[in-house]
């Protein structure tokens, strides 16, 4: 009723709860386009953001990504998956050399390349997004992503650089 042709589905507890197929079968009947935004640590409330990538936070993210996009590939008004980058910030404006050198590591970037793998081995899109502001938090490119987006914000209240 207000014009919007697609939802964007942030993905947590929607595996748990069995919401993917009821959701993907509701999006369809609205004729809604989706996007699934997804993130390995629910924003640092389900695992510590700054423990990417182990082998638990990895195999938890994958086998939540295999319900969505395993799912989702029977659907084909399902847009893409978004991969956020799990960037472990530190407090506000106080950047650290460990959240950086982490987030720059091999490491860290060949679990993100594997992730955006695992989503496209079921046929579905997949893009990465990075939010903060670009110039504090450089993420490297994920080459074998099919969009990439930068979510940046304000530090001000209430107020939208447009620069940004």
């Amino acid at each position: 009723m207000m014009g919007f042709d697609g939802v964007r589905i942030h993905y947590e507890y929607v595996v748990e709860l069995g919401l993917v197929e009821p959701l993907l079968d509701y999006t369809q009947r609205l004729g809604l386009k989706v996007i699934w935004a997804t993130h390995a640590n629910y924003w640092n409330v389900k695992f510590p953001t700054r423990d990417f990538p182990n082998e638990t936070i990895v195999q938890s993210y994958k086998a939540e990504l295999k319900a969505i996009a395993g799912n989702s590939s029977r659907y084909p008004h399902v847009l893409y998956v978004s991969v956020f980058y799990p960037i472990p910030f530190p407090a506000v404006a106080n950047i650290t050399y460990e959240c950086m050198r982490r987030v720059n590591s091999a490491e860290f970037n060949n679990a993100m390349r594997n992730i955006v793998a695992y989503v496209k081995s079921f046929g579905v899109k997949c893009t990465v997004e990075s939010e903060g502001i670009p110039w504090d938090f450089p993420v490297q490119f994920v080459e074998n992503a099919d969009g990439y987006f930068i979510q940046p914000f304000s530090t001000r209240w209430d107020d939208i650089d447009a620069q940004q």
